[in-house]
């Protein structure tokens, strides 16, 4: 005798559709797995071998020698703390003759008629004016092969009759050689001013 299935009921038949949905719903967001794939760390840049002239000295690339450039560094930081260095009681001859071995022949000039102002003597005998000088290069402005212009803060401790007062300048030092190795200061000007040759100077 032949049986026959019983059909599927409503509810079963409506659970099967869910479930079948659900599972083809899944398989379409999963994302597809690639065997091959696999992750190869970045390769960093490498990293570029300094050349000969990076490491170089960097005074070799310079017109001037080590030797040299202290030498003239050294000159103007020690005329600037004479220039700015003054005493009330001392003539201008005093003066002056610590500015003369370190100064060219026109910068020397200028400073004398400055120094011989008879207004500026009268002013600091009356005040009983000293100064103290300290000099300090802070940044070389030009550079050649025979001249150097130094930037330099000149500090000055002025002592009068009515007290005692600091005083900052910025100065540019032009310094030039006289010969194989010596220097001369041939200018000085206001540091924002820039230095162009001229040899108008006036004491500090």
């Amino acid at each position: 005798m032949r049986r026959f299935e019983r059909p599927l009921s409503a509810h079963r038949l409506a659970v099967a559709a869910c479930l079948t949905a659900s599972t083809l719903t899944a398989c379409a967001l999963r994302p597809p797995v690639n065997a091959d794939h696999r992750t190869t760390p970045s390769s960093a840049s490498p990293t570029p071998t300094p050349t000969a002239a990076a490491t170089a000295d960097v005074t070799e690339l310079l017109p001037l020698t080590q030797q040299q450039l202290t030498g003239a560094i050294r000159l103007a930081v020690g005329f600037t703390t004479a220039y700015g260095s003054h005493r009330y009681d001392r003539p201008p001859q005093t003066y002056l003759a610590r500015l003369r071995p370190m100064t060219t022949p026109e910068l020397y000039a200028a400073l004398a008629r400055a120094a011989s102002t008879p207004s500026l003597q009268t002013q600091r005998i009356r005040d009983h004016e000293i100064a103290a000088a300290h000099a300090t290069a802070t940044k070389i402005r030009t550079i050649g092969p025979s001249s150097l212009i130094v930037l330099i803060d000149l500090q000055q401790d002025v002592t009068t009759t009515a007290g005692r007062r600091q005083r900052t300048q910025h100065l540019a030092v032009t310094t030039i050689k006289t010969g194989q190795d010596g220097w001369a200061v041939h200018d000085i000007q206001p540091g924002n001013a820039g230095n162009a040759g001229d040899t108008d100077a006036s004491p500090g």
